[in-house]
């Protein structure tokens, strides 16, 4: 099922903005969207902060 872009509020600025995305609700003018690189270190880091093992290869 194919579905085009809602009509969501901002949860910062309050505007309203259309994404695609349903977990989306702030504005790429409040959060603007990260590289992947730093996506990528970002959840590398709240990985280690959670307290997991690293994983294990071999």
């Amino acid at each position: 099922m194919k579905r085009g872009p809602m009509e969501v509020e901002c949860a910062i600025c309050g505007r309203t903005f259309r994404t695609h995305n349903p977990r989306s609700d702030v504005c790429f003018d409040c959060v603007p969207p990260m590289d992947p690189l730093e996506r990528k270190a970002l959840g590398m880091l709240e990985r280690k902060t959670e307290g997991e093992k690293w994983p294990k290869y071999g």
